[in-house]
């Protein structure tokens, strides 16, 4: 993962934050993506005390958000070049028992822990879909891991 460029949406909770740890120790660039701009300023700086600032980028996004969401990857890469890593990380809880659950909290939690990641996987596509980013396209690899948020809202 030497000088991969990695983007990790929900990347300031607990999950997201060991990834991106992670990728970096094993020399990865990581664009940190999350909602609030102050959590990724505090985990970017976090990461600096023990990697080069250059390979750490952050960029705020509101997966709620249609137009944010559309425009995440690409706004990734224009921060660090093309992105050979998505790791979408994001998730959200309504913590409510489905009979109290409104329908506004289950549109809230299927469009970030589901629609979001369609969108950005499949902009993404277009990019990992590149012959000359992996040498060997047709074996490369697309792992989506669910945010433990998103198990727990029944």
């Amino acid at each position: 993962l030497h000088e991969k460029n990695i983007l990790i949406t929900g990347s300031t909770g607990g999950i997201g934050r060991a990834i991106a740890h992670a990728f970096l120790q094993a020399g990865g660039n990581v664009v940190l993506s999350g909602t609030k701009q102050h959590n990724l300023e505090a985990l970017k700086n976090l990461f600096q005390a023990e990697f080069p600032l250059q390979r750490i980028q952050i960029l705020q996004s509101n997966l709620m958000n249609d137009a944010e969401t559309d425009i995440l990857f690409e706004k990734a890469q224009a921060l660090i070049g093309d992105i050979h890593v998505l790791i979408n990380n994001a998730g959200i809880a309504r913590d409510s028992l489905l009979l109290r659950m409104s329908e506004a909290d289950w549109h809230d939690v299927i469009h970030v822990n589901l629609t979001s990641v369609f969108k950005i996987s499949k902009s993404a596509f277009s990019v990992f879909l590149k012959p000359s980013l992996f040498a060997r396209p047709e074996i490369s690899t697309i792992f989506e891991p669910v945010s433990s948020d998103s198990l727990y809202w029944f």
